[in-house]
């Protein structure tokens, strides 16, 4: 047996204690009487109170942060989706984590469906291969500007000035 209850002491304040008690049984399994003990745990109780008021008041700041951040988030895609020109961000592995509308209607897919794909997913082989100087340079921290040709998902021929970034910490 396990309780934790207040008690009021003899001058009158409540404290929490900790009762246990444990049967002592004769050979028929009767009680002859039992051992138990109080445990004065008004410290530990209050700490116990403390630590999860704490936890509830950085759940709520959690929880704001985070609301906070989604708004910034939908600012922001919002922002880049208006720009004309494509806005990707591809980490150094080469998948995806970003595109913009410009960047997905593109290549004829969602930003969603953009994120997580590889480069050369998206480019193709050819293109892949003709941009991949290019990527490398940006890996290896130079910023790359150049002109090239695109066709697009109706097949037309449009020409674009791109330009790679390296991602700086």
């Amino acid at each position: 047996l396990k309780i934790e209850f207040r008690v009021r002491r003899h001058d009158g304040v409540y404290r929490w204690f900790d009762t246990r008690g444990v049967p002592l049984l004769d050979a028929d399994g009767h009680v002859m009487r039992w051992i138990g003990s109080n445990t004065d745990i008004e410290e530990r109780h209050a700490a116990e109170q403390q630590v999860a008021s704490l936890l509830g008041e950085l759940e709520q700041r959690v929880a704001d942060r985070t609301r906070e951040l989604e708004a910034v988030q939908r600012d922001l895609r919002n922002i880049v989706d208006a720009i004309p020109s494509m806005i990707g961000y591809w980490d150094r592995d080469l998948y995806n984590r970003f595109a913009n509308k410009a960047y997905s209607d593109r290549f004829g897919l969602t930003p969603e469906e953009a994120k997580g794909r590889h480069i050369r997913e998206l480019l193709g082989d050819t293109l892949f291969r003709q941009m991949r100087p290019y990527i490398e340079a940006a890996l290896g921290g130079e910023p790359q500007r150049f002109e090239n040709e695109l066709v697009d998902a109706s097949g037309a021929v449009r020409y674009a000035q791109a330009h790679y970034l390296p991602d700086i910490h």
